[in-house]
């Protein structure tokens, strides 16, 4: 009985995992960094802004402890930085303050272009 209960388990943890996973390659839904709910997630990500543009962050997707470490470092969303230069790590100006993240980080990140 035990191994019947063990199996239906791992189906049904399959099953989500396989449609999440499905989800995400589509494109369509990515997990909220904050609360892992799924949500739209589109828009342009810091990786693909122009060096010297300003932008302000609309959203933070990805791994909840990689989120929450660049909310620890000031990148969070709503906050206004920006992009000084981009040699395979992304430097990044907030406030008076320079931050150097990685370009698989920055891909987590959503932003907006300011004007």
């Amino acid at each position: 009985m035990q191994h019947y209960i063990v199996l239906a388990i791992i189906a049904l943890s399959s099953i989500y995992l396989v449609r999440h996973l499905w989800q995400m390659v589509r494109g369509k839904k990515g997990a909220c960094g904050s609360c892992g709910h799924t949500r739209q997630c589109s828009g342009l990500r810091l990786c693909d802004v122009n060096n010297g543009s300003s932008v302000r962050i609309k959203q933070l997707i990805g791994e909840t402890s990689a989120c929450q470490r660049l909310r620890e470092l000031g990148i969070c969303e709503s906050a206004c930085i920006r992009k000084v230069a981009d040699n395979g790590s992304l430097i990044c100006c907030i406030d008076d303050s320079k931050v150097i993240i990685s370009e698989h980080l920055a891909k987590n990140i959503l932003v907006e272009q300011l004007f």
